[in-house]
């Protein structure tokens, strides 16, 4: 018996702030460096301001971040760039939203962390799925229609998703079909070896068909309380978006940027932002937070964020975050989420 159609979103997907946060340039640099490509050069041609690499709260129009795909396809010479960018995709290149869904119970939650929090990332699109019989459809759909994505970004979001539940599942996705609004510009053998199957194309929507029952696959080493402690930060982060800008937001980006150069000081921030210590409680208070409690916070971002990068040392990554001892910061650590920094690393790196 034919199972009911089953029709459910996975974003909220509705912020008024758009485009594609910096963070999501980063893997296409990386990937135009090895290739032999000259960093400066791909991002002069984009029109896009080097400095803005360090401003981690940050944000590239839609129309800009194409523009620097296609340019980084072009300067590659490779017409399946959108492809293999999505294929290269690691969890930890979603930032919070990826930290939520490595560490969910099932691919299923994930892909709700995934549409729920995608605004963090990159606005502009959101991710439904509909149930059809033993079969799921992912469907990407896109707020602009008057202005359609390149067919290298919808390949690169396609490409990622299907390879991130692979990572985090840690075992073969069979994806049964798939259809592009956009017309086959790569060999139909990249689409295969990427995909496992060639796509449909010049249809009328962008969608990936699953078996359901890969929404039950459990995520290996999730740990409930990392989700929840990582939950806690998206949410926080989508409201900051929601909302606009408060003074805690421009605080809050103003203390990103001023770390790792030195845990920035209270006095120092009443500086930064011409007021009195007191005014400038005064108004966190307003705000229902404390000083103590935004640095604990940005601590906290940037600790996962350096522990889920093997190059750093536990001690070099205490020391970036204004502690005095190692043992001070896996205390800190330890009681923000319940594991040490080994143990986080170790679960991440697994």
């Amino acid at each position: 018996m034919r199972k009911r159609a089953k029709r459910r979103s996975l974003t909220m997907n509705r912020s008024p702030v758009s485009g594609v946060s910096i963070s999501f340039v980063h893997p296409i640099l990386k990937r135009c460096v090895f290739s032999g490509l000259d960093q400066g050069e791909l991002l002069r041609e984009a029109g896009i301001d080097p400095a803005l690499l360090q401003q981690i709260d940050a944000r590239l129009t839609n129309e800009a971040f194409e523009k620097l795909t296609i340019l980084a396809a072009e300067m590659t010479g490779d017409p399946a760039f959108g492809l293999h960018q999505g294929q290269a995709m690691e969890v930890s290149d979603l930032g919070l939203v990826g930290y939520v869904m490595q560490h969910s119970q099932t691919l299923g939650q994930a892909m709700e962390a995934y549409g729920k929090y995608n605004a963090i990332v990159c606005s502009g699109f959101h991710v439904d799925w509909e149930q059809e019989g033993e079969a799921v459809w992912i469907t990407l759909a896109y707020q602009h229609t008057q202005h359609p994505p390149t067919r290298h970004c919808v390949e690169d979001i396609a490409s990622s998703i299907h390879h991130i539940l692979q990572r985090l599942s840690c075992r073969p996705i069979p994806l049964l079909e798939a259809s592009f609004a956009h017309g086959r510009g790569a060999a139909e053998e990249e689409y295969r070896r990427v995909f496992g199957i060639v796509p449909q194309f010049g249809r009328q929507s962008n969608r990936l068909r699953y078996p359901m029952e890969i929404f039950g696959y459990p995520v290996l080493f999730a740990d409930s309380q990392l989700r929840a402690t990582f939950e806690g930060i998206a949410e926080d982060a989508k409201d900051r978006l929601l909302r606009g800008r408060l003074f805690s937001d421009e605080l809050y980006a103003w203390m990103l940027k001023s770390m790792p150069g030195g845990l920035p000081a209270l006095g120092e921030a009443a500086v930064a932002f011409a007021m009195s210590t007191r005014s400038l409680q005064a108004k966190l208070q307003q705000e229902q937070t404390t000083y103590q409690e935004m640095l604990n916070r940005v601590r906290q971002e940037l600790a996962a964020s350096y522990l889920a990068k093997p190059g750093y040392k536990i001690s070099e990554v205490a020391y970036l975050l204004g502690f005095s001892e190692p043992s001070a910061f896996q205390n800190a650590f330890k009681k923000w989420t319940g594991q040490t920094p080994k143990q986080y690393r170790l679960a991440h790196m697994l």
